[in-house]
């Protein structure tokens, strides 16, 4: 396994900071925003200034999500909705509910498993840590 990540072990938590821009699987309800489904929430506090952070440092996200249009209702279009909500806060997506072929390995056949460097999900095993403890984990540096 290569390892992607370089020690810090200067602060009081030891981090591995990532050594080169990684592709991210960002969830949304529950993540980015509160859970209020088909409804967008309130922004989970921290979301957009950590992605737009993790942007600048060239990290990759993108959005993974269950949210879809509706093909015969336009009333319904919730995965229109998370893509603003990205928009909204001038944040990048490199790939929405797929992962773009020159970020997969497998190149241009693809697969049915989405290839993430991470994954950033309210339902990880230990529970969601929180854009705070996110951003300092992949950057070192605080959330301000």
């Amino acid at each position: 396994m290569i390892n992607l990540f370089r020690r810090n072990t200067t602060s009081a938590v030891v981090i591995d900071i990532p050594k080169r821009p990684l592709t991210i699987g960002i969830d949304f309800d529950g993540t980015c925003v509160e859970h209020k489904y088909p409804e967008i929430g309130r922004d989970m506090p921290g979301a957009a200034l950590a992605l737009r952070s993790l942007a600048l440092r060239e990290h990759r996200l993108i959005l993974w999500t269950c949210r879809e249009d509706s093909l015969g209702d336009p009333s319904a279009q919730y995965l229109s909705d998370a893509v603003a909500w990205f928009k909204e806060r001038e944040i990048p997506l490199a790939g929405i509910n797929e992962v773009p072929s020159e970020f997969d390995f497998r190149g241009e056949i693809g697969g049915r498993k989405p290839v993430f460097d991470m994954v950033i999900d309210d339902t990880n095993f230990g529970g969601f840590a929180g854009w705070s403890m996110i951003h300092y984990t992949l950057t070192g540096m605080p959330l301000i």
